[in-house]
């Protein structure tokens, strides 16, 4: 996503005299932040409409008219957030995939000089700058409560944000989730990294052979997510259930590696890295949409913003941790094999964290977490 932030700029790639100020606009969202801000920004509201568009779903709001129980209509949102983050999580690897693909080719078609990547990089900006245009135009504007008396929206922000992080004991199963996610986020970061690392330094793959990574993973990740939710439909499994099992599932790849130190297989051919990134891309979008569909169901009513923040966070909090230590184990052990056994134990530990995790009481508390804020409003308005 980093590219594409970057990449928004990049159409002024093209004319020479736009380059130095493509440079400086860089540099200053890199040691400003800014960088981060729009990285997250734009992402964290797309996550941030799930739980909203699952309960004004069209067949929740029939489900409710036809008097349908209480237990109906849960499921029935639950199910709806799962496709809907499923299937947005599906556009934008297709999405990411088109435009890998055709930059390669802009790349490739073009051999003098540097010029295959600045047409390819401009494609990446406009892509992105073209078909952000049409959610402007076609979403909906959604009404808001009004800012309380004597705020303002940056210090209220700031409050609410603020509050969020207070609400921890309160909305302890999110939390929960929230550190789990932590883990799981960092190890599927890392597991990629490392697997690129070792493919080039212990197997002697090539480049070419490297950025093939980059259309494989997606495009198993597409098929991974279709085949995950029909598997979950077929055998009426929870969201909960789902994450457990693909976290186990990604969990053995880093374990697979590990056999290698001992066995004939276990990494020590090419081959075995395409059939790795295969299995490993059939289970990463699926459990990044179930994720997504998992928190938006255990978040408060009118806090999808501040949580989901919390949730791109931690996700991109962790990023950084998990190559760090890696770095470290190859360092001192001096062979990237040795990093697979903390990646295990990475990946792995979430799997017991996210046994104890009760959705349901999530659910409620998330609920009361909302009738205590309303009823604090209305004293202080009783007071006013």
């Amino acid at each position: 996503m980093e590219i594409r932030v970057k990449s928004f700029f990049c159409p002024f790639l093209l004319w020479e005299q736009f380059r130095r100020l493509h440079s400086l606009l860089l540099l200053i969202l890199n040691y400003t932040g800014w960088l981060d801000y729009l990285l997250l920004y734009p992402f964290l509201f797309f996550l941030a409409y799930i739980p909203i568009f699952s309960r004004c779903h069209p067949d929740v709001i029939k489900a409710k008219i036809s008097n349908a129980s209480i237990a109906e209509v849960k499921t029935l949102m639950d199910i709806i957030a799962t496709k809907l983050s499923s299937y947005s999580m599906a556009a934008d690897l297709i999405s990411g995939l088109i435009v890998i693909i055709a930059g390669l080719g802009l790349v490739l078609v073009t051999t003098e000089g540097p010029a295959g990547f600045q047409f390819a990089l401009a494609f990446c900006g406009a892509w992105w700058l073209l078909f952000l245009i049409f959610p402007a135009m076609w979403l909906t504007s959604r009404p808001r409560p009004p800012l309380p008396k004597n705020e303002n929206n940056l210090l209220y922000s700031w409050k609410r944000v603020g509050k969020t992080l207070m609400s921890s004991r309160e909305l302890w199963q999110t939390m929960k989730f929230l550190f789990a996610y932590f883990f799981i986020s960092d190890g599927m970061n890392t597991l990629v990294t490392v697997c690129v690392l070792f493919g080039k330094k212990e197997l002697g793959m090539t480049n070419i052979e490297l950025s093939l990574f980059a259309i494989i993973v997606p495009i198993c990740a597409v098929i991974g997510i279709y085949l995950l939710l029909f598997i979950q439909k077929k055998f009426q499994l929870s969201i909960k259930t789902m994450i457990i099992l693909e976290s186990i599932g990604i969990s053995l790849l880093p374990l697979y590696a590990i056999l290698g130190f001992w066995l004939p297989f276990g990494l020590v051919n090419k081959w075995e890295v395409w059939m790795y990134l295969v299995l490993f891309g059939l289970l990463v979008g699926s459990i990044q949409g179930y994720c997504q569909a998992c928190f938006a169901i255990i978040i408060p009513e009118g806090h999808e913003n501040e949580f989901f923040s919390l949730y791109q966070i931690t996700s991109k909090g962790s990023s950084a941790i998990g190559p760090l230590i890696s770095g470290a184990i190859t360092n001192y052990t001096h062979h990237i094999r040795f990093c697979y056994w903390f990646l295990f134990a990475l990946i792995a530990s979430p799997i017991f964290i996210l046994a104890t995790l009760d959705i349901e009481k999530g659910k409620s508390d998330a609920k009361m977490f909302v009738k205590k804020e309303e009823e604090t409003k209305n004293k202080d308005i009783r007071v006013d």
